[in-house]
């Protein structure tokens, strides 16, 4: 499967995973929209355990939003989460969402410089 960590047999993630076809379609590139991030997940793991009373957790694949990991994960009926397996990225380079730009002070920057100087 392109690249993701799969969980060896007899795995506790293997055993929550369900259908492996299913898990293979959500893990295509080309449905990567579909899966969503954990807070959204959430809250569509609460309205299956409002239409199943006997259910005790709810386990789904989810993507990371900031390292586009996917992750199996359970939500639990009082809100709380865990991740179960981390299929990694899928091979596919992760491109940075976020970039900073520092800006110093020229003056700073030399002060700096003499202390370091100093310290040697």
């Amino acid at each position: 499967m392109a690249g993701f960590k799969i969980p060896s047999e007899g795995h506790k993630a293997r055993e929550l995973m369900g259908d492996f076809c299913h898990l293979v379609e959500l893990l295509n590139p080309a449905n990567a929209t579909k899966l969503e991030p954990v807070w959204k997940a959430r809250s569509k793991a609460f309205a299956m355990f409002a239409e199943n009373k006997a259910a005790k957790r709810v386990a789904m694949v989810i993507v990371r939003a900031d390292t586009d990991e996917k992750w199996l994960v359970t939500f639990g009926r009082k809100g709380g989460w865990r991740k179960e397996w981390n299929f990694g990225t899928g091979g596919i380079p992760v491109a940075p969402r976020y970039t900073m730009t520092v800006k110093v002070n020229p003056e700073h920057a030399a002060a700096a410089r003499v202390a370091a100087e100093d310290h040697r």
